[in-house]
């Protein structure tokens, strides 16, 4: 159980089936170095960039057209989410 949860946002104008669930990557970074995950922000920039290029976590930084509406990402924030639709990520799930 990680410090912070993924805030509900609407879809961000502008985006085709943007995400309805994002987290800032502040609170991921929290989470993950509580659970030892990555512990610095090295660490977890290198797993995100991982994660990036196999198509398994999208971004939108605060200073996008983008941005994530409903989501305080403050100066420079990020918002983090996983592009799948909700019954593909349950299989994804039951499969662990």
């Amino acid at each position: 159980p990680g410090t912070g949860s993924p805030k509900k946002r609407a879809h961000a104008p502008g985006s085709v089936g943007g995400p309805q669930y994002a987290t800032s990557y502040d609170l991921l970074f929290a989470a993950a170095r509580d659970d030892f995950v990555a512990t610095s922000d090295t660490a977890l920039r290198a797993l995100l960039g991982e994660f990036r290029d196999h198509g398994l976590v999208a971004e939108v930084s605060s200073s996008s057209t983008n941005s994530a509406s409903g989501l305080d990402l403050g100066a420079g924030g990020t918002a983090l989410w996983i592009p799948m639709r909700r019954d593909v990520l349950e299989k994804v799930l039951e499969g662990l």
